[in-house]
């Protein structure tokens, strides 16, 4: 009535999602997997064992991978490949679906990115497994592309460069790799690309 009037501002709190690492059994890791035999030998000598013996690496010039893209066709094995590749090298490992990151408010997403790649540094040496890569960082030159999808692009190439430095393997797995941004592909961030055939 005397003219002054409070105002408290009502905006949802979104729950900020903090991804936990999943638990990886004692399985057998690579033996799990009949066949594939080539590649088996590329992954461990190309990454596990650069991982694991990093200096040795070091010794001889050779640089530690920052992380890799699987990609084939559907249901061809990449996740189920990752996750015997996780019981093989012994790191902590994080699984990540696209609902685990995208959200409605505007900059969630970058903060859970963000959140992601914290969580991942606390508890390295991690593996930050990405499904369906092409719904996160969709290239963004394609015309139908959103700003707050260029955002959470911008932020996930931030986070990635030189991650590897930091203790965090990525591995992004797709069925398009047309459809990822090409600056998510460079050295530096998905160093090695490699296709699973059916």
């Amino acid at each position: 009535m005397n003219g002054e009037l409070e105002v408290e501002l009502s905006i949802p709190e979104e729950k900020v999602n903090k991804v936990q690492p999943k638990e990886i059994k004692k399985g057998k890791g690579f033996a799990s997997i009949a066949g594939m035999q080539e590649l088996k030998n590329t992954i461990q000598l190309d990454i596990i064992d650069a991982l694991n013996q990093k200096e040795r690496y070091a010794e001889y010039g050779l640089t530690i991978p920052n992380g890799m893209l699987l990609y084939g066709p559907p249901g061809c094995g990449k996740t189920f490949f990752t996750e015997k590749m996780a019981e093989e090298i012994g790191f902590n490992f994080y699984q990540i679906k696209p609902s685990d990151i995208q959200n409605k408010f505007v900059n969630a997403s970058q903060e859970n990115i963000k959140n992601l790649f914290d969580e991942a540094k606390q508890n390295a040496p991690s593996i930050i497994f990405i499904d369906e890569l092409d719904a996160l960082v969709p290239n963004r030159d394609t015309s139908n592309i959103s700003y707050m999808n260029t955002s959470a692009v911008n932020e996930f190439l931030a986070q990635m460069n030189n991650c590897g430095d930091e203790g965090i393997f990525i591995i992004g797995a797709t069925n398009r790799p047309n459809a990822i941004d090409p600056a998510i592909l460079r050295s530096g961030r998905l160093d090695k690309h490699i296709y699973l055939p059916p």
